[in-house]
């Protein structure tokens, strides 16, 4: 599967637009997490400069450096005075404690979800998008479909709290996570797991669908390991953007 991202080489051609500082940084600051590890200039070791971001998006420096600082404080570059910054590896250590927190969060979700009274109804909805593989899916499309998901079944507990800290710590999960979508067995195993979750909160079978959910996450969780191994375990020449 080919790792291009959606829209960016149109960001480098559409024509620059009067924007706030604020909104300009938070696109630049999404258009840089989406990258990270997958295009060849941001997988670790590679060096980013003010001036060549702002180059490649079309902006002032100012919003890049506040993407950037954002960027820092989530530990995924290191800041170098005067001298740009890097892209760091991904901590295996972190990846293992925050997958951790994710499944003690989902499983939680999946037994209050016994509660929902419309749970019939959005089980049906899931099923939908997960019971027939498209042919052809993007990366950009599954990763978004995959979040979707489990965002979802989060949301079937009803507990508004616990929704907010697990949308928190699958957005820092996903910046490697979605690196499993990069083997086309992986893409149909998770139709296959996805679904399997789904039909077993449908027959009432809460545990059953906790183990289902268990078993995927750790199956995606070592594929992704194995893919991070891959692609950091020899960093490539640093060089910038653009």
């Amino acid at each position: 599967m080919r790792l291009r991202h959606e829209g960016m080489a149109d960001e480098q051609r559409r024509p620059s637009r009067r924007r706030s500082p604020g909104r300009q940084a938070d696109r630049v600051y999404v258009r840089l997490k989406e990258c990270l590890f997958l295009e060849p200039w941001a997988l670790p070791g590679m060096k980013w400069t003010e001036h060549g971001l702002s180059t490649l998006f079309g902006t002032s420096r100012a919003p890049v450096r506040e993407a950037l600082q954002r960027l820092v404080q989530e530990r995924y570059l290191a800041a170098h005075y005067r001298n740009g910054y890097t892209v760091k590896g991904f901590s295996t250590e972190m990846f293992k404690e925050l997958t951790d927190v994710r499944i003690l969060l989902e499983c939680q979700a999946l037994r209050l979800s016994r509660d929902h009274p419309a749970l019939t109804e959005e089980l049906e909805t899931l099923r939908h998008v997960w019971e027939a593989p498209e042919e052809r899916v993007s990366f950009d499309h599954m990763t978004r479909m995959n979040r979707e998901f489990h965002l979802s079944l989060v949301r079937l507990g009803g507990n508004e709290q616990l929704s907010r800290v697990h949308a928190d710590v699958l957005e820092r999960v996903e910046v490697v996570q979605r690196l499993d979508f990069t083997a086309h067995d992986r893409v149909e195993a998770t139709y296959r797991e996805h679904l399997g979750v789904i039909n077993a909160l449908a027959r009432g079978q809460t545990e059953q669908a906790v183990s289902e959910l268990t078993d995927h996450i750790q199956k995606s969780t070592a594929a992704v390991n194995d893919r991070m191994t891959d692609y950091f375990e020899a960093p490539p020449t640093p060089r910038s953007p653009g």
